[in-house]
């Protein structure tokens, strides 16, 4: 499947920085209804831009031979490419500002940064009710998340 052009907004400004903020098993998911609907709307969004850049594509192999309410289309195609464009990065923009990171749009997920043994790391998180799993930074291998780790830590007194 192609990517849509726009797949480079989904990235924009999500730059990692060392260190900026470590989000715990348990904010994760409690932040988990809050982050569920925004990535749902960005899934929405990036296969609405598919779908229109596909359209865009065929009307401009077939520009010459279209006749007047195909072209009109292809103008207003290109009106709605750069509005699903702008709404794929302002939810993105949407979800950047609690800290998660969006990091596929066609299957739904998104990841809140940790650190794990000193390591930059995050919890995935996928639309469809998957288990929530964690990967260190940059690597793709998904790891389950210890049971040690769904306990909460002891509070003094």
């Amino acid at each position: 499947m192609n990517k849509p052009r726009g797949k480079q907004a989904a990235g924009a400004g999500a730059q990692e920085r060392e260190g900026a903020v470590s989000i715990s098993l348990e904010l994760a998911r409690k932040m988990e209804p809050l982050v569920a609907p925004i990535v749902k709307d960005i899934h929405d969004a990036y296969e609405r831009l598919t779908r229109l850049e596909n359209e865009q594509v065929d009307l401009d192999r077939r520009r010459r031979g279209l006749a007047w309410p195909e072209r009109q289309r292809r103008y207003q195609v290109a009106e709605e490419l750069r509005q699903a464009q702008q709404r794929l990065g302002d939810l993105v923009a949407e979800l950047e500002l609690i800290h998660v990171l969006i990091v596929d749009p066609v299957i739904g997920e998104a990841a809140f940064p940790t650190t794990v043994h000193g390591r930059q790391a995050y919890f995935v998180w996928r639309m469809g009710g998957s288990p929530m799993t964690w990967c260190y930074a940059n690597e793709a291998e998904r790891r389950q998340i210890p049971a040690n780790w769904n306990r909460e830590p002891a509070r003094s007194r």
